[in-house]
Order: C-alpha cells, then structure tokens, then sequence
C-alpha cells in the first residue's frame, strides 16, 4: 500500500485535477469527453461518466468536482446528470411550483444526488415518480447542513428530461404501462393512536400507506397522526391532520398502478362557530380545482370526490390549510 506521504500526494493531485476538471466544464467542455479523458473510475469512464456516482464513492472525476468546491459553494457551469428517481424527497409544492427529488445510478442505491427545487407544474410533478429515468441539468452544489453533513446537489435545475424508453420526450411523459387499479385503494386511519404527532419520513409509508400492498411510496409535508391543540377535535386521535395554522400539507401516494377517482372523508380544522361562522381550508388533488371539506357542528365527517383529468400512479393531495382526514379511497 502507498505511504502516508504517497496518499497525500495521490489527494493533492486528484484535487488539481479535479479543479482542473470544473474549470474546463465552467467553459462549457462536454462532461462525457472529460470524464473518459480525466476519470480514474473505470467503472464510469468509459461511458462518458453517464452513471449518477455518489458522495464518498471510489474515486470519479464528476464527485472529485464536488469534493474540490467549498462546503456551501455552487460550481458556475451546468451539468446533465442522468440516473434513476429514487424517491420525491419534496413534493410539489402548488404555491412556489417546485418539488425535490434524488437520483442514483440504481433505484436501490443508498447515495443519492438531490435534485432540488425543480420549478415545474403539478402535471410533470405528477409524472416524476420512483424508478422513472431521467436526465437532470443544473448547477452543482455542495451543500453542509448545522450537523456538518455534506449533500450533493443539483440547484437552479432548468430542465428534467425523462428518458426515451416509454417515458416520453423533453420536460415530461407518459407514466410506465398503461394498467389501472384492479380494486380500489381504502386507506382508513380510525385505528391510529398518536394525538399530534408529526408523521416523519421513514413512517409515512406505514402509517398513511397503511400496508396496502397497492401503495409503493409514501410522501408527506406537515401531517399529522391525530390532533393535539386547538380545533374542532382537540387532543383526538384516529385520523390524519394536514397543515398547520400558517403552512399547507401535502399527501404524495405513489401506486403501483393508475387510478382516475379520489375520494376523501374530511372535515374542517374548526366547527362553525361567532369566530368561524363559514370554513375556507381547502383540499385538492392533482392540480384540481379547490374543495371546502365538512362543516359541522357536530364535526360530521363528509366525503368529497375527486375526479382526476388524467388518470395516474401518483396521487398528490394538497391541503391549505388544517384539516382532518379520515379516509382515502382510490380507484
């Protein structure tokens, strides 16, 4: 093996290479040529570096870029970083038309490259699911969080292109296959216990999936297991809460097959009352035209129903602002 001093050597110039490499792709030099010219992973050098490497891995000329920038720096030139969706990490966000995503080289890869804050619109959103290949280009980041970890990025993304294999063309696409749910998807969360608890990533799947076998990833921004203070159904459980009093909730379920009809048992955050004597939180789903849940002052649930334009595998439930879930229904 090399020498203490050996290996310090090896690093200094791996890095002047490196920053070698982000100057010449600054100037707009095609990555693939650099990448079978410079890379010293032969895994990825030969074509062009096409593979979405990650943080930490053996030695690639595209990651000794990011290792070569300061921690929260942005490197000038644009990169098109191809791989596969592993997961939407930020659903799409109807007020600032954006979501975040990450893509690795395959879908079960556990080192990722963020994709964030795509600026998009809730029908291309809809279609960026697990395991759709695609083309990202944007600006590469090195991003360190309060903890010290370090995340590599793509920001101010001007484009995804989906791949040509029965994904569609630039900017969007079909969904894989064309086959529709067998039966229908009821997700019921009567049975859930917590009173206010914000449900967190790695459970959203159990929790708001409920194991259906239907349900492939689960998505959630501001939702809560059951109510804690304030409201209609103070320190109550057995349902969802979206949102809170100053942001929107949002629900992303992903399936394993494509539904046209939603159909959700709410009620309003509050009951009618002097102070609230009419309700304005909203639910919508994919995009669709706002709908005011119950209102009652005997907090009755209600059933609203959702007719989708288009039918999908993705069903995006956008809440402005509380309000509390019963049941989902797809089909």
């Amino acid at each position: 093996g090399m020498s203490d001093e050996e290996k310090k050597e090896a690093e200094a110039n791996a890095k002047k290479d490196a920053e070698k490499t982000i100057k010449k792709l600054d100037k707009g030099e095609n990555f693939e040529k650099l990448a079978k010219k410079y890379s010293d992973d032969k895994g990825t050098a030969s074509n062009g570096g096409k593979l979405t490497v990650t943080y930490g891995s053996v030695v690639n000329e595209f990651w000794d870029g990011v290792n070569a920038l300061e921690d929260g720096k942005t490197a000038e030139g644009y990169y098109a970083v191809s791989g596969v969706v592993v997961a939407v990490t930020g659903a799409y966000n109807a007020q600032y038309g954006n979501m975040s995503f990450t893509i690795a080289d395959k879908a079960d890869d556990a080192n990722v490259l963020t994709v964030f804050r795509y600026a998009t619109d809730a029908e291309t959103a809809a279609k960026i699911v697990a395991g759709l290949q695609v083309v990202a280009k944007g600006q590469l980041q090195k991003y360190k969080d309060k903890n010290g970890n370090i995340t590599p990025e793509l920001i101010n993304v001007k484009e995804v292109v989906f791949d040509d294999q029965g994904q569609g063309g630039e900017g969007g696409g079909g969904e894989q296959g064309g086959e529709t749910l067998a039966e229908a998807v009821v997700l019921n969360y009567s049975a859930l216990t917590l009173k206010g608890s914000e449900i967190k990533a790695e459970d959203a799947l159990a929790k708001i999936g409920q194991g259906n076998a239907h349900v492939t990833a689960v998505t959630a921004t501001k939702i809560y297991d059951g109510n804690g203070s304030g409201g209609a159904l103070e320190n109550t459980a057995g349902f969802l809460k979206t949102g809170t009093g100053k942001a929107a909730g949002q629900i992303v379920l992903t399936l394993d097959a494509k539904a046209s009809k939603v159909e959700i048992l709410c009620h309003d955050f509050y009951k009618p009352s002097e102070q609230y004597p009419t309700n304005s939180n909203k639910l919508s789903v994919n995009g669709s035209a706002d709908q005011l849940p119950a209102y009652n002052a005997d907090v009755t649930f209600g059933t609203l129903t959702f007719e989708l334009t288009e039918a999908s595998k993705t069903i995006t439930i956008d809440a402005k602002n509380r309000i509390f879930i019963k049941e989902i229904k797809i089909s």
